[in-house]
């Protein structure tokens, strides 16, 4: 029977890199710059020990003596660099950068070094090549180091679940919680899980608990991911109240960040998911014409959100345009941006873009007959020419691939 049994887990991983593999050609063939950057040989890389702040043979006798840096202090950095590139901030093409550069600088050396083979394998993740990832990560978990990784636990978990395989995700993220019970990113993949296998109030109760230790962070994704939850378990009324709450969040955010379409994107997605639980309360009781009237209110708030979204796309290409033509832009082109900023509520950039095509063009019209309309300018207004603020900051692009 045991043998039986490890038969089958050989089966199910074999199932796991086929599918990975599948799963990662898919991701390649979306995004073009995936297998197409030039490959980094161990003859590309400097023979020299690893030192901060080397200096080139040729530099003054007087330059400052480097400083010696151990592996284990570089390999620090490179994991700093990896968790910076795996939260798709602002800096994290630079960061998924500089990590790789080290990885592989340190298996140039050593390429039996397994931490820095682990770190490897998280980078192949970021650039969707799953597939050669899954076996270092394996072998790092057998060591004895690795066995007390609760985020190498975590990730293997996250490639399981990747492939569809939830019922091998789930010891692996079990292993990441007892390593660490409070980490919400260890609860909420749990939670998605027990989702998957069709576990409600299990995955109610972990969703629940990464709420309370986010507090105030918790974002309306996550808010979102818990009605939908008590939704499947048929507890409309309470998802309900925590899809309204999602909603709440992500308005907030818009209102902070005004313009910014991530927020906008966040919204949309809460309404959608409370539109779908109030369907399903219109279901359950379609004599309630309440009910009937807040779908109506959902609806027509999200086509708002939707038609908000549509601007910030077309000022993205209006900006583009401004990039593009320079000087010589046409002047229709600073009016429709000046309009688009306006109405996603920029208005002090609108301002902005209307006083540079006049200060290009001063007897253009239209351009006079916008700047009288906007009214008197309000202090700390952008002046002319100033685009300093990103239309968004959430990229979607990929880091370039790993050698």
């Amino acid at each position: 029977m045991k043998s039986g049994r490890s038969a089958m887990k050989s089966l199910l991983a074999a199932a796991v890199v086929v599918t990975m593999a599948i799963t990662d050609a898919v991701a390649q063939s979306e995004s073009p710059e995936l297998g197409q950057a030039p490959v980094s040989t161990p003859e590309q890389v400097q023979a020299q020990p690893v030192v901060a702040g080397s200096v080139p043979d040729s530099a003054p006798a007087s330059a400052p003596a480097p400083v010696e840096r151990s592996i284990g202090e570089y390999l620090d950095e490179a994991l700093t660099k990896i968790r910076v590139a795996e939260s798709r901030g602002p800096d994290y093409r630079q960061a998924f950068q500089r990590a790789r550069q080290i990885v592989d600088s340190v298996l140039a050396r050593d390429a039996l070094n397994e931490r820095a083979s682990y770190y490897r394998a998280r980078l192949l993740i970021l650039a969707d090549r799953s597939r050669e990832a899954l076996s270092a990560l394996e072998r790092w978990i057998a060591t004895d180091t690795g066995k007390s990784d609760w985020e190498a636990h975590l990730i293997l978990g996250q490639l399981y679940a990747r492939g569809g395989f939830h019922k091998l995700a789930k010891p692996s993220f079990m292993r990441a919680l007892t390593l660490n019970p409070v980490e919400p990113s260890v609860l909420i993949e749990l939670a998605k899980c027990e989702m998957n296998l069709l576990n409600y109030s299990a995955a109610a109760d972990r969703m629940r608990e990464a709420l309370r230790i986010l507090g105030p962070r918790a974002t309306s994704a996550e808010q979102a991911l818990l009605a939908r939850v008590l939704a499947r378990d048929g507890r409309l009324d309470e998802a309900y109240g925590q899809a309204w709450a999602a909603v709440e969040t992500a308005q907030a955010l818009a209102v902070e960040q005004p313009g910014d379409r991530e927020a906008f994107r966040l919204m949309g997605d809460a309404l959608t998911t409370a539109l779908e639980i109030k369907q399903a309360q219109v279901e359950r009781s379609p004599n309630d014409p309440g009910s009937c009237l807040e779908a109506s209110h959902l609806i027509q708030r999200r086509a708002v959100v939707a038609n908000q979204l549509n601007l910030l796309d077309a000022l993205a290409w209006s900006l583009r345009g401004l990039e593009v033509g320079g000087p010589s832009a046409p002047p229709e082109l600073y009016l429709d941006t000046a309009q688009l900023l306006w109405s996603v509520d920029r208005r002090g950039e609108a301002r902005a873009m209307v006083e540079e095509l006049l200060s290009l063009y001063p007897d253009h019209a239209a351009g006079q007959q916008m700047l009288r309309d906007m009214g008197p300018p309000p202090d700390g207004a952008p002046t002319p020419g100033d685009r300093s603020q990103p239309m968004d900051q959430h990229s979607t692009e990929q880091p370039s691939p790993m050698p």
